[in-house]
């Protein structure tokens, strides 16, 4: 009995202590944290790594539960470090080329959307085949290096000045090869299938529908 208050004295003598002297301990432990800085951030790193997916959930869990303050940080932080800001942004860009198309793709388009499963019926009623197969007829490369292009058969920012933007919606999707999405590039459909292929319209994708096929990993084209 006597034991467990002098617990109690001694718990109550020590917060009251620490009240008395919060701002000497505040101090104390941030010269503690700015000597021991290095060692803190490599043990925050390697906790992080044996708990990578964790970490991460509970990180996206935080933004969105506080996204306006996560919005004013980030506002802050790039301010007061464009350097580096600008050397992440081109990092991360040459590090996700298909996320940055995909991006830009989005804002140009600024509505519609097109999903993975949309991209498979398309690529099954194309056969496989480039868009313009009457002339081109290369085989489309589900994904990789050369993997097939989504185009706009409408261009998001036309060439021609006076013509309606094309949406981001799959109606307005073809799947083309490489060579061939260079070279329509954001040029007219109708005058680029006259030029290229001596044709007066486009091979447009058929409306009938048929089983999906597995595509994944299509880069963007304009």
């Amino acid at each position: 009995m006597a034991t467990e208050n002098n617990k109690q004295a001694r718990s109550v003598y020590a917060g009251e202590w620490r009240s008395k002297n919060a701002e000497i301990l505040k101090q104390k432990k941030k010269q503690w944290y700015r000597e021991n800085i290095e060692a803190i951030r490599l043990q925050k790193k390697q906790n992080y790594l044996k708990n990578a997916d964790r970490e991460k959930e509970r990180a996206k869990k935080w933004r969105i539960d506080n996204s306006e303050r996560y919005k004013a940080f980030l506002k802050e932080w790039r301010a007061n470090n464009q350097q580096k800001s600008r050397e992440l942004i081109r990092k991360w860009r040459k590090e996700n080329p298909e996320k940055k198309r995909l991006l830009e793709q989005k804002r140009r388009a600024g509505s519609g959307s097109v999903s993975s499963e949309e991209i498979n019926i398309l690529w099954d009623r194309q056969r496989g085949l480039c868009a313009y197969f009457s002339v081109c007829g290369n085989k489309l490369i589900a994904s990789g290096t050369g993997g097939a292009h989504r185009d706009h058969i409408e261009p998001l920012v036309p060439r021609d000045r006076g013509r309606d933007r094309g949406d981001n919606s799959i109606s307005n999707i073809q799947l083309l090869c490489a060579t061939c999405n260079a070279r329509k590039g954001n040029r007219d459909p109708y005058k680029f299938t006259q030029e290229y292929e001596g044709r007066l319209f486009p091979d447009l994708p058929s409306s009938k529908k048929r089983e999906t096929l597995p595509l994944t990993g299509a880069t963007d084209g304009r």
